[in-house]
């Protein structure tokens, strides 16, 4: 027997939005004029509708209008006809007056608090360049991991220098080969410190000597100096001399 065929399913509706609940003439009234007084700038009816949302928030566009048009006439709005259009705008003899004295204090005050501003800007570039070291930084496994090894190749290489110490003759040919190495390790490091120190150099001359030594200390910088350590004299290059 054939079955009945299936009908297809109707797709649900989305729940219809909930309108908002328009707003009394009150209401309406105290959140235009307030806003008009807060702005300090000229408006038309459509601007003063969107800014404040009006279908989100219960002022229709009648609503906002015929507000406008009442505190027009109340007096407690100044407005004006330009081609036709309607702009309204606060009165200006109403708004607080500041004396010189008081602007002087405020400008004060107001560049006082772009400093710190421009301070903690500093300070949280500093907190994210930190933050991103971190990131960047090995897992204690791996740290872990990498010490085993270097603890291994530091064990072979100090058997290899005791053998060399006792004054053993090194093979012409594989004396050679390591001459050839160090110069070319030495020549690398001549030409990676170079570009270092030009690099270097140049955030000196753009830093003060604190934040210099600070941006210095922040990426872990350590120069020969710091280390006492001195490319051209190495001990590698003693004992190859004293073992020729």
């Amino acid at each position: 027997k054939m079955g009945k065929p299936k009908t297809a399913t109707k797709p649900k509706k989305a729940p219809a939005k909930k309108k908002a609940k328009k707003a009394t003439d009150a209401e309406a009234r105290d959140r235009i004029l307030s806003y008009i007084v807060a702005q300090n700038r000229p408006f038309s009816q459509k601007l003063i509708f969107e800014n404040l949302h009006g279908r989100t928030t219960g002022l229709g566009q009648k609503k906002v209008t015929d507000t406008l048009n009442a505190l027009a006439a109340e007096n407690a709005i100044a407005s004006k006809t330009f081609k036709k259009k309607v702009v309204f705008w606060a009165k200006q003899e109403e708004l607080e007056v500041l004396t010189p004295e008081e602007l002087k204090e405020l400008v004060a005050s107001n560049k006082q608090l772009e400093k710190e501003v421009r301070q903690e800007q500093s300070e949280v570039a500093s907190l994210q360049a930190r933050n991103k070291r971190i990131e960047a930084a090995p897992l204690t496994t791996e740290l872990a991991q990498r010490l085993q090894e270097l603890e291994t190749r530091r064990a072979e290489q100090e058997q290899r220098l005791g053998v060399l110490e006792k004054g053993t003759k090194l093979d012409p040919q594989k004396k050679e080969k390591q001459e050839a190495l160090l110069n070319r390790s030495r020549k690398e490091w001549k030409v990676r410190k170079r570009t270092f120190r030009e690099m270097s150099d140049t955030f000196e001359e753009q830093l003060s000597g604190p934040a210099f030594k600070k941006l210095r200390f922040e990426l872990g910088i350590e120069t020969d100096e710091d280390a006492n350590v001195d490319i051209n004299v190495s001990e590698s290059s003693k004992i190859l001399t004293r073992n020729s």
